[in-house]
């Protein structure tokens, strides 16, 4: 009897033949198929009918077998249920969990007793081997042994968070007396697994296929599809089928599964060595256009898949409204009023509760008074001033002409209602509008969303992540400043900014590719429920405890792959994905670590940083600024101001203001500048500032009445 099986949400050809292992090639042939394409719902043949033989015996189906999986650094029940297309709940159901919590190299039943779940493509089920004997015999087991490749900036215990390993366990796995590692050290993370003992030699075996042979390979610089298959003596198709690649396109980091498959020989009692994992983690600098197309294309309805299972946007513009052929003539006071555009300004003015109906000419004053509403509510005048901005230019009261500044806004201007689902499934609400009227807007589609979400994250937590009361207060207080832990930017320079203190982009020099190269190498789990099912990822390396060259990229529905920039202008542009990082901020687990990320990126710099003076014979070269500025407020102020200008700027801020309160107060010894007068170089600083941003920061603390002594 034939089995069948209907194609469900994020299904490819090539999962479903690991699925019920098969070929793509044999699917595609009993389906008749002439691509690769499927439909949900679609029913797919996917085994023959049971083959009868002669004297009329059928051939009995064997048993099911139990796979299993053994958990890897950076595994949680989520991401190995998405893995193996399973639920939470049956992988717990099949190991009797009552927890979420894993633990490394742990053994999780994936199928077998009985149970419809899928084996995995990696399983630890021991294959056997049918001879014309009845007796049956197990193949070799080759199970991969996890390891770790030391990597430059790492530490014991920075590997030993990386792989949920601890120190003394890689110690004692490694035979290992001290801490020191070098660069390139392959540390093993498991013990040496015991060889499996063979069962009896039978007598007189046939020739029979050995098990296949599963290495692991971390791509690294240089490396190709071609060169891979060359080491590992297999073929480009072979190695492609075994990942289920569609093209050559590696990235920095990837793990490839190589099977090399033996050659029919006859059954030996030898046993094999084990082969090693490289878990080479953090690491996924990929090369190539800013734009091409995406080297898993199968992925790319998956992502929009889960877009539209999780976000839900509604859009409210004139665009519809207007058409392509917008005004053909002025409407309001002194216009040529046709009815066919003031109907259409009408229905607009309807949509935004301007007006109560649509009433064509007869309406041409209540159509004029909803006109001088609108320009006044919306300043128009302020937006006539950025002509080049928004790509048009000139108006009149109570007048619309077309393509002007007042018909733009009308058309263009949108409100974004976004209704998702939280990571526990709880239904939300937001809503943003585009054409923010800031001095610092360079994208008039963007938009500023303040957040709503101050999460309750324990003194301890801060402690944990080296910040003393008093650095936790002044990180807290800059964060009133920036947003909530859900904020989004998307109208300046930085193009796209995320979290409690705005994360500028690489576009503006920020730091918003890092804090998410954070979260993808701390808890990659996270990263994927949040970001990476939604074709969002980072891409970078980490060294001397930095995320280097990180750089954002983002898939698109239409099969391109953007990275950089290019990924940051994408996403600014794309205001699903703006629902995707709002809901992301919402997960207290992304808020601690864009605090984490907060402390690396600014605040450690910031205490760190070395400020020259020269004022009154006092001459100071590069010296602590710690060593002057080391008040609760002070402190503050330094952090605020290099979350807003960066260090360098922060620091050209503070010397002058310092310089001219040493000439103010006579201080002329460096032991008298230690006691500086903060509160006064913070005063001088609001006094000196062109910039708003600036003036306004600073002046807040001193309104605060947080102390400078």
């Amino acid at each position: 009897m034939a089995t069948y099986h209907t194609v469900q949400s994020g299904d490819t050809l090539w999962g479903i033949s690991r699925q019920y292992q098969i070929s793509v090639d044999e699917i595609r042939r009993l389906n008749n198929m002439s691509d690769a394409s499927l439909s949900l719902g679609q029913r797919l043949q996917v085994s023959q009918s049971t083959p009868t033989y002669g004297g009329g015996n059928t051939a009995v189906a064997s048993s099911p077998t139990t796979s299993f999986y053994t958990v890897q650094a950076g595994d949680s029940l989520w991401r190995i249920a998405t893995k193996l297309n399973l639920s939470v709940n049956e992988i717990k159901a099949l190991n009797n969990l009552t927890s979420n919590a894993l633990s490394l190299g742990q053994q999780l039943r994936i199928s077998g007793g009985g149970s419809d779940a899928t084996s995995a493509s990696i399983s630890n089920s021991t294959p056997t081997i049918q001879t014309n004997s009845p007796t049956v015999v197990k193949a070799p087991v080759f199970t991969p042994r996890p390891s770790y490749v030391v990597q430059a900036g790492d530490s014991m215990w920075r590997v030993s968070q990386k792989v949920g390993v601890s120190v003394n366990e890689i110690k004692s796995i490694n035979n290992l007396t001290s801490n020191i590692l070098r660069i390139g050290q392959m540390l093993y993370l498991e013990e040496k697994p015991e060889v499996a003992s063979q069962a009896a030699p039978v007598q007189n075996p046939q020739p029979t296929q050995a098990a296949p042979k599963i290495i692991y390979h971390t791509v690294v610089s240089g490396d190709s599809l071609y060169r891979i298959a060359m080491a590992y003596n297999v073929g480009v198709q072979d190695i492609k089928e075994s990942n289920g690649l569609s093209s050559n396109a590696l990235s920095l980091g990837q793990r490839l599964m190589i099977t090399k498959k033996a050659k029919t020989t006859s059954y030996s009692s030898s046993s094999s060595s084990n082969s090693s994992v490289s878990t080479n983690m953090g690491s996924g600098a990929s090369k190539g256009n800013s734009s091409s197309s995406v080297s898993e294309t199968g992925n790319i309805s998956k992502y929009e898949q889960n877009k539209k299972e999780v976000i839900n946007l509604d859009a409210i513009n004139g665009v519809q409204i207007f058409g392509s052929g917008g005004l053909s003539a002025s409407v309001g006071r002194g216009g040529a009023n046709r009815q066919v555009d003031v109907e259409k300004v009408q229905q607009r003015f309807v949509q935004l509760d301007y007006m109560n109906a649509v009433g064509g000419l007869s309406q041409i004053q209540a159509t004029i008074s909803a006109i001088d509403n609108f320009q006044r509510r919306n300043k128009i005048d302020w937006w006539a001033g950025k002509s080049s901005l928004i790509g048009a230019s000139g108006y009149s009261n109570g007048l619309i002409k077309p393509n002007d500044v007042t018909y733009k806004l009308l058309r263009e201007h949108t409100t974004y209602n976004i209704t998702y689902k939280d990571h526990r499934g709880n239904l939300e609400k937001v809503r943003f509008s585009n054409f923010v009227r800031s001095n610092y807007s360079v994208y008039p589609y963007g938009i500023s969303y303040s957040g709503t979400v101050i999460h309750d994250i324990p003194a301890s937590y801060y402690e944990s992540v080296g910040l003393s009361r008093q650095l936790a207060e002044a990180l807290e207080f800059v964060s009133k400043n920036e947003g909530k832990f859900d904020a989004i930017n998307s109208y300046d320079k930085a193009a796209f900014s995320f979290g409690f203190i705005q994360f500028a982009g690489q576009t503006g020099g920020g730091t918003f590719p890092h804090m998410m190269a954070l979260i993808k190498d701390r808890n990659p789990s996270l990263f994927e429920e949040a970001f990476g099912r939604f074709g969002l990822d980072v891409e970078y390396t980490y060294r001397n405890d930095k995320y280097n060259a990180a750089k954002m990229v983002v898939f698109t529905p239409n099969g391109k792959r953007y990275e950089g920039t290019d990924a940051e202008k994408y996403i600014r542009s794309d205001k699903v994905l703006h629902g995707v990082f709002i809901r992301a901020g919402q997960n207290v687990e992304v808020a601690k670590l864009q605090v984490l990320a907060a402390v690396q990126e600014y605040v450690k710099p910031a205490l760190r940083a070395k400020i020259s003076l020269n004022a009154n014979g006092v001459d100071v070269n590069r010296e602590p600024v710690t060593d002057f500025i080391n008040s609760a407020g002070g402190i503050t102020v330094l952090i605020d101001l290099a979350v807003n200008q960066g260090l360098t700027g922060a620091l050209r801020i503070f010397a002058p203001a310092m310089e001219q309160v040493m000439k103010q107060t006579g201080i002329r010894s460096v032991a008298a500048l230690k006691n500086i007068d903060e509160k006064r170089v913070i005063q001088t600083i609001v006094a000196n500032a062109t910039d708003a941003r600036v003036r306004t920061r600073p002046q807040k603390v001193l309104d605060a009445g947080i102390s400078f002594s």
